[in-house]
């Protein structure tokens, strides 16, 4: 997948790929509400490898809830989620 990319992902809009490793990709992404709500995050997810082991996706979760505990000013927000496949 290129850098720029406009593909959707759930909720998400994806604009950019920021980097990718052996087990996740990361991308910042455009959640878009009402009355021109935008919200722009980090979304990480689970390469396609990975996307039906089901140890691999509890592991993947765990993290997200660790993640979730931590509050800082340079924390980011974590949502854990899961877009399943149409």
């Amino acid at each position: 997948m290129p850098a720029a990319t406009h593909e959707r992902f759930g909720d998400y809009e994806l604009v950019k790929r920021l980097g990718v490793g052996g087990m996740a990709e990361t991308f910042l992404a455009i959640r878009r509400g009402p009355a021109g709500f935008e919200q722009r995050v980090c979304l990480k997810r689970i390469l396609a490898t990975f996307q039906d082991d089901p140890e691999f996706i509890q592991m993947f979760l765990r993290e997200a809830r660790l993640s979730a505990l931590l509050h800082h000013v340079v924390c980011g927000r974590n949502c854990a989620g899961r877009v399943t496949k149409s």
